[in-house]
Parts: C-alpha cells; structure tokens; sequence
C-alpha cells in the first residue's frame, strides 16, 4: 500500500510540476502579450470563473476520494452520482452568474468575457473520473491525460501568442483548457468502466457532505480572488495586472504541496482506520516536510524576488516584485491549511472546514476594505497573510476540540515532541 501511494503521489506531482512549469511560462507570455491592463482584465474574469468552479466541484476532490477509498466496491455508482451532481452545479452557477450580470455596472465587453468563461464550471464534472484515479491509487491515467491535455492548449495559446491575439482569444482558451481535459479523461474512462446510473441516495449524502466543503471552498477562493476584485473597484484593472503577477508565481508553487496533501488522503484514511496514535505521528511527519519545503522555497524566492519579475514578466510588471516578497510567505500557511483541511475531511470535520473558511472570508474582506484604499495591492497582500495566519494556524491553537491537530501540527513544524498520545 505504502509504495502504491508514494507511486501515485509521484505520478500527481509530477503532472503538477509540468502544469507548474506550463502555467507559470505560459502565463508569463500571456501576461507579457497582453500588458499590465488587459492582463489585469484577463486576471479579473479568471477570478470570478475560479468561484464559479469552486462551487462546480462540490467539495468532490476531498469527499469523493474518501468515500471511495473506504468503499471501493461501490466507485462506478459513487463516481457518476458525483458527476451528474458536479454538472448540475455547474449549470447552475452558469445561469446565475448570467442572470446577475443582467443587474451588474460591469462593462459590455467584461460581461461577454465572464459569460464565456462561466461555461468551464460545467466541463469541471468530469473531474470525477480524476478523483476517482486519485482514491485508487491510479493517479497513473489521470495524470497522463492531464499533461496530453496541458500540452496541447499550452502550444495552442504559444499560437495566439504568435499570431497577436486579443484577449477574447484567451478566455476562451481558458474554457478549452477545462473542455479538452473533459474530453481526454473520459474517454479512457468509458473504455474501462460500466457506466452506473447516479444514486439518488448517494445523492443526498455526497450533498449532504458537501455543503460544507463547498462553503470552506467557496470562503477560501472568496478571499483569494477577493483582493482582485476589490483592487479592481478601488483602484484599477492595471493594479489588478501587477498583483496578479506576484500571484502567478505564488500559486504555481503552492500546487505542489496541495498536490502532495491530496494525494495521501487514501493512505492517511487507511492508517487513521487501522491506529490512531500511527496516524498522528506520520500527519506530524507531513506537516514537518510539507512545511519546510515550502519555508525553503519561499526564502529563495524573497530573495531573487527582482530577477524573478523582471526576467520573466519583464520591466512592466517590476512594481509586482514588493508584493511577491510578501505574498510569496503566504504559501508557507496554505501548505499548513493544505494538510489541515485532509485531517479533518479525514476525521468527518467538514462543518469545521466551513466555518474557518467563513470566518476567514470574512476576515479577509473586512481588512482589504481598510487595506487596499489605503495602500493599494501591497493592503491587499498584508490582508492575506493575517487571514491565513488566522484561519490556517491560530484557530487550531484556540479550538480544544483540535488540540491534537494543534500538537501534531506544532510537532512537525517545530519538532515537539507529542506529549500526549491519543486514545483509541
């Protein structure tokens, strides 16, 4: 079981670090082609159509992997429940999110734009198939038709590069991004599996679980899109684009331990089932490593924060080097929330998972709403440093029903011995 996982948590990071590679260059081209303003256009939309996925998945990538991990015999029926939920929620939100737009102040060409990229929730159901993979520990498959897919939109937005394409161009080769890896998945998926009519039963208990995970989730990408969005009406779409790059490197290096932390859920599961003083143990272990390795990486890019902006995004975006010397510390309390939120979708803790996010969106918006028209984007980077620190560590230490969590987590991270062991 130990080298199946460390097998499927290789093949997972190692798609991540292609997508790391292709999102941050091509990214950086994207940005380079457009300047700072229809970048920061670009970075606008995306942020809406990322709350608008978020609310797609339902939670899936967590409840569906555990749910399958303990009971395997049922993955066919588990899976397409998932999915047909995952696309009614993306319909959904795609109807909302024009019906809105009907009473919002935006511009015609920015409602055209976030109507377009709004269709992507709807390819995002497919993803069951891909949390399915990941609770089988066969990340294999999933991970070749991600980077099949990856490489295949990454050279078609190189041409739009080329041939001096607009941003409506973009926008819709974000929404392929998310068709073609549908496509792709799928196929290899109806080739090896039965097709199973949905569940109504398993329905209402995934819904069930997954309210509170899509309320964590959609408080977490609240507060993460939030600045961009407040930056935008309190300043302006070219202050959007600066931030935006800082966060662009930021992000693409916080997909790794994400990736990490997801991909030991079946294993963690297992351990969890089997020993409980086991399991605290080797989760102190995934914190200690997870952790440093992302204080190691954020100490070498604060200090090559200036040739990072400038030769990559170019002397255009150098005011984005300050941010990411802050921002960049922010990926060290992701990776702590990261493996935070496995333990307690772990331990069925879901509603607490809700309720840190909640707090931290708001938390989150309140300090932008005196931050950012006080010092612009630089606000908005402090704002997200509180709230994680808040939401991803402080909470722990004040909540009594998690002091084994808080212990676990300081153990690792500061190498404490675990005082008290856990009853069974």
């Amino acid at each position: 079981m130990k080298i199946q996982a460390l097998k499927n948590s290789t093949w997972m990071l190692a798609e991540q670090i292609l997508r790391l590679i292709s999102g941050v260059f091509v990214g950086i081209y994207i940005a380079r082609h457009l300047g700072p303003e229809s970048y920061g256009t670009l970075s606008y939309t995306l942020a809406i159509a990322s709350i608008i996925i978020v609310i797609s998945r339902l939670g899936m990538d967590a409840i569906l992997v555990r749910e399958i991990s303990l009971r395997p015999e049922s993955k066919e029926t588990l899976t397409s429940t998932a999915l047909a939920l995952m696309a009614g929620a993306g319909l959904l939100s795609l109807c909302l999110t024009v019906a809105a737009l009907q009473f919002s102040n935006e511009t015609a060409e920015l409602k055209s734009l976030i109507t377009i990229i709004s269709t992507s929730g709807v390819f995002t159901a497919f993803l069951a198939v891909d949390y399915q993979n990941q609770a089988l520990l066969n990340a294999k498959l999933s991970s070749i038709c991600k980077t099949a897919a990856l490489a295949s939109m990454s050279i078609y937005k190189l041409t739009l590069i080329a041939l001096n394409a607009k941003i409506e161009a973009f926008v819709i080769a974000s929404v392929l991004d998310h068709a073609l890896l549908a496509l792709f998945i799928s196929i290899p998926f109806l080739k090896k599996n039965k097709i199973h009519p949905p569940s109504a039963k398993l329905a209402i208990k995934l819904l069930k679980n997954s309210i509170p995970m899509v309320v964590s989730a959609l408080a977490i990408i609240v507060y993460m899109r939030t600045d961009q969005i407040m930056i935008k009406h309190f300043s302006s779409l070219h202050e959007v684009g600066i931030y935006s790059a800082a966060v662009k490197i930021y992000e693409s290096w916080i997909i790794i331990p994400y990736t990490i932390a997801i991909s030991l859920i079946p294993l963690l599961t297992r351990i969890r089932q089997e020993d409980k003083t086991l399991y605290y143990e080797k989760l102190s272990i995934v914190f200690r490593y997870l952790t440093w390795l992302s204080i190691i990486a954020s100490t070498c890019i604060f200090l090559l924060s200036d040739q990072i902006i400038s030769s990559t995004f170019g002397p255009e975006f150098l005011e984005a080097a300050s941010l990411m010397k802050l921002l960049i510390w922010a990926s060290v309390l992701s990776t702590i929330g990261a493996v935070t939120a496995r333990h307690l979708s772990i331990e069925h803790l879901e509603r607490k998972i809700a309720s840190r996010a909640l707090l931290g969106a708001m938390l989150n918006i309140s300090a932008n709403l005196i931050a950012i028209p006080a010092y612009g984007s630089t606000g908005a980077a402090i704002s997200t440093l509180l709230t994680l620190f808040v939401t991803n560590y402080l909470i722990d230490i004040l909540d009594p029903k998690l002091k084994l969590l808080a212990r676990s987590k300081n153990n690792g991270i500061f190498f404490l011995p675990i005082l008290e062991k856990p009853k069974n």
